[in-house]
């Protein structure tokens, strides 16, 4: 294989051994696509179900039908745990072993054996960059109970939680289910505690629901653990430590600034800020925040229904909003729906992989707009400053 000398050598490794495989071969069809073919030399690395990796020039929609792995050109490989190699051996089909050199390692694996730390840990030994998370990070967050048995042990308020080995279930399936009922009460979220992507979780409402859950559980993990459910209702985002007088009273104001970047996010539907809509039944008296000077001889508030924002300017006390996330449209129940092709009513039925809750997801974008906005109305007090 002719290597670039004026490019690097990007590797994206797809597939995997889980139960979320499917999964990786769209999510890595994306990087395929959209990757800067000037600037970086692509390899796509698909391990199979079975766990045999194949050096391939599959395309996207090859990845995302399957059909990779039957193409006449994929050569087996293995990335070298030598750092001496630093990359792949290939075996060509005239028996021939051939290294090539590697840059960077995008892992596009889902669930174990890809998020867990085991290729990190292959990545790390044999001195390769790669893309994500560590060893240990990958490790702790793709482990359920581990990650909440941390949340405890650092005091992160988290909903109630159990979690229970194949064994002890299977050792007493009904002492488990008591266990569970009488700590989380109902629903019960039932889910494997190593897997990603939505697989295998269940919302359990009476104790049959609760057993099949475990069993589905149990088709995707040696490990299940079982959460309380919480209802939620929106996202709440704090940013502290902030100086006072960033912003502009009027359209640059800290809100609009914040509001319109959260609504860039798909499934924003509302922004509120300090005490939100709940202001509009109180009296000023009522909702005014008391101003005083702390020990330090810093102006404070003694309550923030503002939200640490005043005129648009911020006042020295946490910006705190909320944001409303709608519900995905792509579920897994039939919906009346048109086709506007035949111009006739038609039932849709979503196949695939969704999410049934994207909450998780908008909090960390909730987080980057709060601190883009903060950053660009910081920067913008800088600039004034110096020109004075």
């Amino acid at each position: 294989m002719m290597q670039s000398e004026d490019k690097l050598c990007v590797v994206v490794l797809f597939g995997g051994m889980s139960s979320e495989h499917e999964v990786s071969r769209v999510s890595a069809g994306t990087f395929v696509d959209q990757l800067d073919r000037q600037r970086y030399e692509l390899l796509t690395i698909g391990i199979t179900k079975e766990g045999r990796w194949l050096y391939t020039e599959a395309d996207s929609a090859q990845m995302a039908d399957g059909s990779w792995e039957e193409l006449p050109g994929n050569m087996p490989c293995v990335l070298s745990p030598d750092r001496a190699d630093h990359g792949l051996i290939l075996f060509t089909p005239a028996g021939q072993v051939e290294k090539v050199h590697v840059d960077v390692v995008i892992p596009v694996l889902h669930g174990l054996w890809g998020e867990d730390g085991t290729v990190q840990g292959l990545l790390e030994l044999a001195g390769i960059p790669y893309v994500g998370c560590g060893v240990l990070a990958s490790a702790v967050c793709m482990d359920k109970a581990v990650a909440n048995a941390m949340f405890d042990a650092s005091g992160i308020p988290h909903t109630k939680w159990l979690s229970a080995t194949r064994w002890e279930i299977e050792s007493d399936p009904d002492g488990v289910c008591d266990g569970v009922i009488a700590k989380l009460g109902w629903p019960i979220f039932v889910k494997p505690a190593n897997a990603g992507s939505s697989v295998g979780i269940t919302k359990a409402h009476d104790r049959d629901e609760l057993k099949a859950a475990i069993r589905l559980a149990l088709a995707n993990d040696r490990k299940v653990v079982f959460e309380a459910f919480v209802d939620g209702h929106e996202v709440e985002c704090a940013v502290i430590g902030l100086p006072a007088g960033l912003g502009d009273p009027m359209l640059d104001g800290m809100e609009n600034r914040i509001a319109r970047l959260a609504f860039a996010i798909p499934a924003v539907k509302g922004v509120a800020f300090g005490a939100g809509f709940a202001v509009a039944d109180r009296r000023g008296s009522q909702n005014n925040d008391p101003f005083y000077f702390d020990e330090a001889g810093q102006v404070r508030t003694r309550t923030n229904h503002a939200g640490g924002i005043l005129g648009g300017i911020t006042n020295g006390m946490p910006l705190v909003f909320q944001a409303a996330v709608k519900p995905t449209p792509s579920i897994g129940q039939p919906q009346e729906s048109v086709s506007l092709s035949r111009g006739e009513n038609t039932t849709l039925v979503i196949h695939g992989r969704h999410d049934p809750c994207i909450v998780p997801r908008a909090v960390p974008c909730l987080e980057a707009a709060a601190a883009i906005a903060v950053y660009d109305a910081w920067l913008e007090q800088q600039k004034r400053s110096n020109a004075k």
